[in-house]
C-alpha cells in the first residue's frame, strides 16, 4: 500500500505517511490476502495472530486498516452491518 492516506469504511481519512517499512510489507500482506475474498472470520483471524507475531501495536494504524478490511469483508459477505450514522 503506496497511499499515504487510507480511506476507511466510515469515510474518514487514516493516516499513514509514519509507517515504517514493515509495517507497510505487513499491509501489502493483509491487502493480498484481503483481495482473495476469504471468510471474514479467516481474515480476522489471520491477521490477528499474524500482527501479534510482528509485535504491531494495536493503537497502531496497521491493526485499524486490518479492522476495516474485515469489516468490508462481513459487510460483503452480509456477516456484519454497514456502518450507520453512530459509527
Amino acid at each position: 500500500m503506496k497511499e499515504r492516506i487510507y480511506w476507511m469504511i466510515t469515510r474518514r481519512p487514516l493516516d499513514l505517511d509514519g509507517l515504517d517499512d514493515r509495517e507497510r510489507a505487513f499491509l501489502a500482506r493483509v491487502r493480498g490476502r484481503y483481495e482473495t475474498r476469504p471468510e471474514c472470520s479467516e481474515l480476522a483471524a489471520w491477521w490477528i495472530a499474524a500482527s501479534q507475531e510482528l509485535g504491531l501495536e494495536k493503537a497502531s494504524p496497521v491493526h485499524r486498516v486490518c479492522q476495516d478490511l474485515q469489516a468490508r469483508l462481513g459487510i460483503a459477505q452480509g456477516d456484519v452491518a454497514p456502518p450507520d450514522y453512530r459509527d
